[in-house]
């Protein structure tokens, strides 16, 4: 009613902090095949440190410890994805009901917007996984909400499932196997323009090379724990 006291939230806000830290890459190449290609060397040379800077990005989210670099998902962090978002399996290798588990770990929500992030050998293990009859548990059939095929982007329990050479790879005790959440609330940002120089001192002048050094200036974390539940092997 209109006389009655209103309701008060329990709701609490924090303050998290992004700040620039520099990733730095380098690369060289030869004066004489910078001075006469025929090739776009701008273009060559923009691809080849993105990429660099994609893979160190990449090693960051995965596994950064937050100390002047990103803060990564599977780095247990009162700040990220703590302890307490952590499904432990069932018994010292992973099974079918690690991966139930996982993903009935968050509220319904996140389950249907999240995303499986896990090692090469994670996804291994995955389509090993057999049943009492000797049966895959995991098929190839889109029909039933998982598809492990090579070649063609992978669901499990009918959620995007992702590969990342920075992921965890060894699956053994105490160590984490897979992350399952909303990446929506895996923040990034950038901060300031790249910036590339180019040197032609030694040691690349007496090697007959320039070189090319680029920095970049960003930040990543978790914001909301909530979103993720990560697996840990027994």
């Amino acid at each position: 009613g209109e006389t009655e006291t209103a309701i008060t939230s329990a709701a609490t806000v924090g303050q998290r902090d992004f700040k620039p830290h520099r990733v730095t890459v380098r690369t060289s190449a030869s004066r004489l095949l910078i001075d006469q290609s025929v090739i776009n060397v701008e273009q060559w040379l923009g691809e080849e440190l993105d990429y660099a800077v994609r893979i160190k990005e990449e090693d960051a989210a995965m596994q950064g410890n937050g100390v002047g670099q990103w803060l990564g998902i599977f780095t247990a962090s009162t700040d990220g994805i703590p302890t307490s978002r952590d499904v432990v399996s069932v018994g010292a290798a992973i099974a079918a009901d690690d991966i139930i588990n996982t993903i009935m770990n968050v509220k319904a929500t996140v389950r249907n917007r999240g995303s499986w992030v896990g090692s090469r050998q994670f996804v291994q293990l995955v389509m090993k996984l057999k049943d009492s009859a000797n049966q895959y548990i995991f098929t190839e059939s889109a029909g039933i909400g998982n598809v492990l095929a090579v070649g063609t982007p992978m669901t499990l329990k009918g959620r995007p499932l992702y590969e990342s050479e920075s992921a965890p790879t060894a699956l053994t005790t105490g160590t984490y196997a897979a992350v399952f959440g909303d990446f929506n609330f895996y923040r990034i940002y950038d901060f300031m323009n790249l910036s590339v120089q180019v040197l032609d001192q030694d040691p690349y002048a007496s090697n007959g090379e320039y070189g090319y050094v680029m920095h970049k200036f960003s930040d990543g974390a978790p914001v909301l724990e909530e979103a993720f539940s990560r697996l840990r092997v027994l």
